[in-house]
């Protein structure tokens, strides 16, 4: 056990060594023009709802919880 929190953790000992600099846990800190929304089962009548964000992957972090860019998606698939 380290005593922080997961999401600090694996900024610390994961993310920072890999150089992911566009990795977050907050979309408050990814740029509108950049943040890909997801939405919700289509219905009879159109797409479907846009789904909430989740404030700094707090609920789901050990689920994902993280917003990330190709790029650095690449790195951490190379590691």
């Amino acid at each position: 056990m380290s005593g922080q929190p997961v999401q600090a953790y694996i900024s610390e000992h994961l993310l920072r060594p890999l150089g992911m600099t566009s990795t977050t846990w907050d979309y408050q800190q990814v740029p509108a023009a950049r943040l890909a929304h997801g939405y919700g089962a289509p219905t009879a009548t159109g797409p479907g709802p846009e789904e909430p964000l989740l404030p700094k992957g707090e609920s789901f972090a050990a689920l994902g919880g993280l917003l990330t860019s190709v790029e650095d998606f690449a790195k951490y698939l190379a590691f």
